[in-house]
């Protein structure tokens, strides 16, 4: 990750690790959770050992920024998709409404930064 992307997580409080996993949740679409980790190393721009991913999962969940599906969103989804069965989704990690402005605010930042070498 480039010294700008570093300066804007660290302007907002949170770490490559933390951004990795935001980054990698969604506001709609719930992700398994037996999944989510490895998506997270996929999808990140640094590489992280599956621990830093755990503990930076764990954290997010702390502040309150992801959390399991709530199970009314699973029936709209199920309704959505005209499904009965929707199974891992059930279960699935998404964005709470903080977590979906913090990642909004971070993702405008970034955009924002002018790298100057």
């Amino acid at each position: 990750m480039r010294s700008h992307n570093h300066r804007v997580l660290k302007e907002h409080h949170i770490t490559p690790a933390q951004w990795a996993i935001l980054f990698s949740a969604s506001y709609y679409l719930p992700a398994p959770p037996e999944q989510f980790i490895c998506v997270a190393q996929l999808e990140a721009e640094e590489t992280f050992s599956e621990d830093e991913l755990t503990n930076a999962f764990d954290e997010c969940l702390s502040c309150g920024w992801i959390r399991l599906i709530d199970p009314e969103r699973v029936d709209l989804l199920a309704l959505e998709i005209n499904s009965d069965s929707i199974g891992e989704l059930e279960h699935g990690i998404v964005l709470t409404d903080e977590g979906h402005d913090v990642k909004e605010q971070i993702s405008h930042a970034l955009m924002e930064t002018v790298e100057i070498d």
